[in-house]
C-alpha cells in the first residue's frame, strides 16, 4: 500500500542525503540501472538480504534473486553486492 511507497521515496532520499550524487553517479557509470534497481541497491547496501529486500519492496524472492543477478551482471561483479557498493561509495565519496 501506500506506506510501503512511502517508505521505499524515504529510503531513497535519506540515501541521497548521506551520499549525494552517488545514485547519479551510479546512473552515469552503469547504464541499465533503473529506479528499481537503485531501491535495491540501496538495502542492499544497508546490509539485508534478498529475502528481507524482498519482503521490504514487496517482491517474491524468487524476483528478488533475479533482480540482485541483474545488477551485479550490470556491475560486471561475482562478489557480494553489499561488499561491491560499500568500496564503490568510499572510491567516489
Amino acid at each position: 500500500g501506500m506506506h510501503v511507497i512511502g517508505f521505499r521515496n524515504a529510503l531513497t532520499k535519506t540515501f541521497n542525503e548521506c551520499f549525494p550524487n552517488a545514485i547519479r553517479s551510479i546512473k552515469q557509470d552503469y547504464a541499465g540501472i533503473t529506479n528499481s534497481d537503485i531501491k535495491f541497491l540501496i538495502l542492499g547496501f544497508m546490509n539485508l538480504n534478498d529475502v528481507e529486500i524482498a519482503v521490504l519492496l514487496g517482491l517474491t524472492y524468487s524476483a528478488a534473486n533475479k533482480r540482485n543477478n541483474k545488477i551485479k551482471n550490470i556491475f560486471n561483479i561475482k562478489s557480494d553486492l553489499h561488499d561491491f557498493l560499500f568500496k564503490y561509495i568510499k572510491s567516489k565519496f
